[in-house]
């Protein structure tokens, strides 16, 4: 969660290239989706449609998984609702559902989200 403060607070270009770097090189990392298996736990998720970048800190307070993403990227997106006892992984893909973003994973508490 704290490189997702840090993205949304990235002032400066040569931060932002930084950070840049950074996603680039956690969608490398995460390009092969994980395969649920039961040691994935479930959450009791309660999340209203509403703004992406709401609708993931939400998400986020619900998990206590860690994610990063680019904050100009989600801005300005909406996100369905989603609730219901689900994974993480689940949780994340119904989020993210008509967004035109998409959820990486390494390993089941650490996520990114990439936009197109």
């Amino acid at each position: 969660m704290m490189l997702n403060a840090i993205v949304r607070a990235a002032p400066r270009a040569s931060t932002r290239i930084a950070l840049l770097a950074v996603v680039c090189s956690l969608a490398v990392a995460c390009s092969t989706p994980a395969q649920k298996t039961d040691s994935h736990p479930t959450y009791a998720l309660s999340i209203q449609s509403g703004p992406l970048e709401d609708s993931l800190e939400s998400f986020l307070m619900q998990t206590q998984i860690e994610m990063i993403y680019q904050w100009d990227s989600i801005h300005g997106r909406q996100s369905p609702a989603v609730s219901g006892t689900l994974t993480a992984e689940e949780g994340l893909s119904r989020l993210l559902a008509g967004t035109g973003c998409r959820g990486t994973w390494s390993g089941v508490s650490f996520a990114g989200v990439q936009c197109n």
